[in-house]
């Protein structure tokens, strides 16, 4: 079970740590059914540039050369200080942060990070000589800072701007795994180079890496007073989903819901935080968390686990087996199908109604939509009248 999360382009992570979502029936946290949710432009912009971010270094005053907006006559946006810059960056907002950038190169023309965080934007903002430009001499120093140190942090960079600047998986792979082997200690790593860490591992096609090291950003970040956000989206969704996954629910709970919190997190987020509620038995958080949903098209089958909560009241009440012994949450496949059509359509016979909502309960537990099984199963009306 995955969650859907923010890759920078889907088709240019390995496959096997996507983050899907589906609006279909089925599981809604991974598998081959699912279709990518389309992310807000901000937030595609953001984890682009985030995936290869790094703190912007601050100029002395006056250092920054002319804009090609200013050379042109235009007006031209006032550089920000350091940490706006930073902030701008974070979020995608490459207009803003390219005089800040600019006068970070102009002050540190030898420093790599901002000589790719620079070429990033511009590339963003359709100035594509000069980010090749910028985006070449990063990839210089950066090679040069690999062949001559025994930091891993380089080849975090080079696997990345391989990967997503030249699609050369093969060249980003050897980076990656080069990268792997420098790595430090986990202990010794804060939030941000843990996460980095599970992206040169996903470059690496790692997947058990990937994860591994995904979760330690997570706990490092419930942790520390302001992660960065983008980040922190990104690895409480990626670590949730996998908790999910494997039923360790109470740690899903926390990091899913502390994801959905951050601005920019993808909704599907407060379904999956539902579903682990749900599985500690508490019916009241669970339906909190259903209702937080409001974009379409997830909204409309949300409202099918709202609609089941409300109808189904305290769970504790609901039967766990059926009047011919068999286990309601054993009950799977084309088997769960038929029993549900019967219960459904003896739902007006009170006898029958609790085990059609125990039923329903029961599939919603297992992180598998609603609506098509409700439908297909004659299920409307007692979820809707």
């Amino acid at each position: 079970m995955r969650l859907p999360s923010f890759h920078p382009v889907p088709g240019r992570v390995p496959a096997a740590r996507r983050r899907r979502v589906t609006t279909k029936s089925g599981n809604f946290t991974g598998g081959g059914r699912m279709r990518t949710v389309r992310l807000p432009a901000w937030a595609r912009a953001a984890l682009s540039a985030l995936l290869l971010a790094g703190p912007v270094t601050a100029p002395p005053a006056g250092a920054a050369e002319p804009s090609k907006a200013e050379a042109a006559g235009k007006p031209a946006r006032s550089a920000l200080s350091p940490e706006e810059t930073r902030l701008a960056y974070e979020r995608g907002d490459c207009e803003a942060a390219v005089p800040g950038l600019e006068a970070a190169v102009a002050a540190h023309p030898g420093r790599a990070v901002s000589l790719y965080q620079l070429g990033f934007c511009l590339d963003r903002l359709g100035r594509n000589e000069e980010a090749a430009a910028h985006k070449k001499r990063a990839t210089e120093l950066f090679e040069r800072e690999a062949a001559g140190g025994k930091s891993w942090e380089p080849f975090y960079y080079l696997a990345a701007m391989a990967a997503l600047d030249k699609g050369d998986t093969e060249r980003a792979r050897a980076h990656a795994r080069e990268g792997l082997m420098r790595l430090p200690a986990p202990e010794r790593l804060d939030g941000v180079a843990c996460f980095r860490a599970s992206r040169l591992a996903g470059f690496a096609e790692k997947p058990d890496e990937t994860a591994a090291w995904m979760r330690r950003a997570a706990e490092r970040f419930m942790s520390e007073k302001s992660p960065p956000v983008v980040y922190a989206i990104e690895a409480f969704q990626g670590a949730g989903g996998d908790a999910l996954a494997v039923g360790e629910n109470e740690r899903a709970r926390d990091w899913l819901e502390r994801a959905g919190a951050m601005p920019g997190a993808l909704q599907d987020v407060w379904l999956a935080a539902g579903v682990a509620r749900l599985r500690l038995g508490d019916g009241p958080g669970a339906l909190a968390n259903f209702r937080r949903v409001s974009d379409e098209p997830l909204r409309t089958e949300t409202q099918y686990a709202v609609k089941l909560l409300e109808k189904a009241g305290d769970l504790k009440g609901l039967p766990k087996t059926l009047p011919d012994g068999r286990a309601i949450e054993q009950i799977s496949g084309e088997d769960f199908r038929a029993t549900l059509r019967s219960a459904c359509a003896g739902e007006m016979q009170e006898a029958s109604r609790p085990a059609a909502l125990a039923l329903l309960v029961a599939q919603l537990r297992r992180a598998e939509l609603l609506r098509e099984t409700a439908l297909a199963a004659g299920c409307i009306d007692l979820l809707f009248r």
